[in-house]
């Protein structure tokens, strides 16, 4: 994956509202309120590379490498 590939990280396609999204037990979830803090984009450090996940205009996550 090149530095300018991005992955959409919309849950069960573009229909989809906070009624939907998977909730499977033993699934660590976490509200991305509590992740951004206000923000609109965080830096994640995986495997020794750094990848930023970033709110976009329309409220979609967009995870970038």
């Amino acid at each position: 994956m090149s530095s300018t590939e991005k992955i959409s990280l919309e849950p069960n396609g573009p229909q989809a509202d906070d009624s939907s999204a998977s909730r499977e037990p033993g699934i660590r979830t976490l509200k991305s309120d509590d992740l951004f803090e206000g923000a609109k984009e965080l830096g994640i450090e995986h495997q020794g590379l750094f990848y930023r996940l970033k709110i976009t205009r329309q409220g979609k996550l967009v995870l970038n490498k």
